[in-house]
């Protein structure tokens, strides 16, 4: 699929007959380690092939977070898996379409009248996985748009807020370890969550991935 010189017939037939497979092996609890990273590899080839469109891409990726009425929710690490997907797909695609997207999240988490908690918790992971491969400090005050998560009720939207401020400050530590080492000392309220967002930069730096 990477390959330019493929036929317009094998991305016809990977987009027709492998993706549906690729999207409902996403979903799996048990998908990691070389098995989740060929999968990464498979959306970005698709993307890098021009025969499926980023936005559909993203659009189908996201959707596999949705509960479905027959399996009920999705799992935790299946949400990890989608999300660190959709952020190889962006990188893949280029800068403008990684900004739209980053802008998109953030726009999720800006919402007072959402109540969907479980788009605000995908959104908050994948602001995470595409921070910690890209420097998102051109987005303004992105760090804070996260940190308000930690106000939420839902304990998993807490975590995965922790999570996701953790990753991006490794994507630009001069600028976001600061701020987190900052609120450390001067909000005693939110000082566990932001420990864990310190725990997830020494976590990533002693273990960069390799996607």
């Amino acid at each position: 699929m990477s390959d330019k010189r493929s036929s317009p017939s094998v991305g016809l037939a990977v987009r027709n007959k492998v993706l549906p497979q690729a999207l409902t092996l996403i979903k799996s609890s048990l998908l990691q380690g070389q098995a989740l990273l060929a999968l990464q590899n498979f959306f970005a080839a698709l993307v890098y092939s021009a025969n499926t469109s980023f936005d559909s891409l993203l659009e189908s990726l996201l959707a596999s977070a949705k509960p479905s009425p027959q399996s009920g929710g999705i799992a935790k690490q299946a949400l990890h898996s989608i999300a660190q997907c959709v952020a190889v797909l962006c990188l893949a695609a280029g800068d403008q379409k990684c900004s739209s997207t980053v802008k998109m999240l953030t726009d999720i988490l800006k919402d007072d009248s959402s109540s969907n908690s479980a788009k605000q918790h995908l959104a908050l992971l994948c602001l995470g996985e595409i921070g910690r491969r890209k420097d998102l400090s051109a987005h303004a005050h992105i760090e804070n748009i996260v940190i308000e998560s930690f106000q939420s009720p839902f304990e998993e939207i807490k975590s995965a807020a922790s999570y996701a401020l953790g990753n991006i400050a490794v994507g630009n530590l001069p600028k976001y370890l600061p701020f987190i080492l900052d609120q450390i000392d001067n909000q005693q309220k939110k000082q566990y969550l932001l420990l864990h967002s310190l725990k997830e930069v020494c976590f990533v730096e002693q273990n960069p991935s390799p996607a």
